[in-house]
């Protein structure tokens, strides 16, 4: 996900998906 504020969605995916890993 290069480029924080041209793809906020994809940021905010695998952002979403990377917390869900770690929390279970």
């Amino acid at each position: 996900t290069m480029g924080f504020l041209g793809e906020p969605r994809v940021n905010v995916l695998e952002l979403n998906l990377a917390l869900d890993r770690q929390g279970g």
